[in-house]
């Protein structure tokens, strides 16, 4: 036969132990601020002294003749240095896409300013 726990009858008032800070309202949660996305603006050469170099064609894409643009997001610090640069949008190939964000990633021709945001097509197309 099982064992059954038997609970005591109680019909008095009952005391319970609970922690004080059960019984206090939670303290509002800070809600963390909208993130708003920088504004990408075309990368415009005519603007400054400096155009970006069209990367290396890799050898592994022109053997197997990947083409296609790829649209390059990147950010320059006020110091002229790019501090990020990613794919906005694919060429389809990752290779490409690869070189196309060394390349921005790796200039140096950017001049001091504020801090910018802008993007840049790089086409890469066999001949």
């Amino acid at each position: 036969m099982p064992h059954v726990a038997r609970v005591a009858d109680i019909s008095g008032p009952v005391a319970l132990a609970v922690p004080l800070g059960a019984l206090l309202p939670a303290a509002p949660v800070a809600q963390p601020e909208a993130v708003v996305a920088p504004k990408f603006t075309r990368f415009n050469p005519t603007t400054g002294t400096n155009t970006l170099p069209q990367p290396t064609y890799p050898d592994i894409a022109r053997r197997r003749g990947h083409q296609g643009t790829v649209r390059v997001h990147f950010t320059v610090a006020p110091s002229g240095e790019v501090v990020k640069a990613e794919v906005g949008r694919s060429s389809g190939f990752n290779v490409l896409d690869d070189a196309a964000v060394e390349a921005v990633r790796n200039h140096k021709g950017f001049g001091p300013g504020g801090l910018r945001h802008h993007f840049q097509e790089i086409t890469f197309q066999l001949k």
